[in-house]
């Protein structure tokens, strides 16, 4: 938990001392995740909890790069025995920590369209092995103008070569991202974003099990951005 939020820290004050990049933005911000249980090791109830990170994001020119990690707590009650001669079913609390660390470089096609790779790697502890997954990711983002100080931004993603901690392959996996920039000063933005997360997991048995795990990831902070104020499409 601790060495998450630390790596990013150390990697924002690295990057913030360098004088060739044209804009670096730091982040703070809360987390809201959901973890919608279809895995066969979360199966059952959702588990939901909050969190916090930090993020860093530098633009040269056409090309950006974006770093991000958080820890989120998520707990969840599930039925524990049978029934008793009330007909109440005991419960038991079950929680657990996700920590993830994701890298997105990204390079500008044109004013409001950037391709995109990205690498993500989620840990949990303790350590429930069928959920921890890194995968690499490819994709699209697209940032537009609503005024001088709010930005409405994009992303859809292809999610591949996944590994998981316990047994199992995707065949497939998708990301879809909304977000929005509100500046309140030169320097200061209010930020927010939604994520869902798919891997169709498979588990290799003599007949498949399909096992998918589905993420939903919401944040929201603010932004300090150093050098220029405000971003430039029209940029070489």
């Amino acid at each position: 938990m601790i060495r998450v939020l630390a790596s990013t820290a150390v990697a924002i004050c690295a990057v913030v001392g360098t004088s060739h990049a044209q804009v670096v933005r730091a982040d703070a911000f809360g987390v809201f995740m959901a973890d919608r249980a279809t895995g066969i090791v979360s199966a059952g109830p959702s588990a939901q909890g909050p969190g916090g990170g930090l993020g860093i994001d530098v633009r040269f020119g056409r090309f950006g790069f974006w770093g991000s990690g958080f820890v989120s707590n998520l707990s969840r009650t599930v039925p524990n025995g049978v029934p008793d001669t009330t007909g109440t079913i005991p419960t038991l609390t079950e929680s657990w920590t996700i920590s993830q660390f994701e890298l997105r470089a990204r390079y500008r096609v044109i004013a409001t369209i950037e391709a995109e790779l990205s690498v993500t790697s989620r840990r949990l502890s303790p350590d429930f092995n069928g959920e921890e997954v890194g995968f690499f990711g490819f994709g699209i983002f697209s940032e537009f103008p609503l005024s001088s100080n709010a930005i409405l931004w994009g992303r859809l993603g292809y999610l591949t070569g996944a590994r998981f901690g316990g047994s199992g392959r995707s065949s497939f996996g998708a990301e879809v991202e909304l977000g929005f920039d509100f500046a309140i000063s030169t320097k200061l933005a209010l930020t927010g974003r939604y994520q869902f997360q798919r891997l169709n997991r498979e588990l290799a048995q003599p007949t498949p099990i399909n096992t998918p795990l589905e993420y939903d990831i919401v944040r929201v902070g603010i932004s300090y951005r150093f050098g220029t104020s405000q971003r430039n499409r029209d940029e070489p």
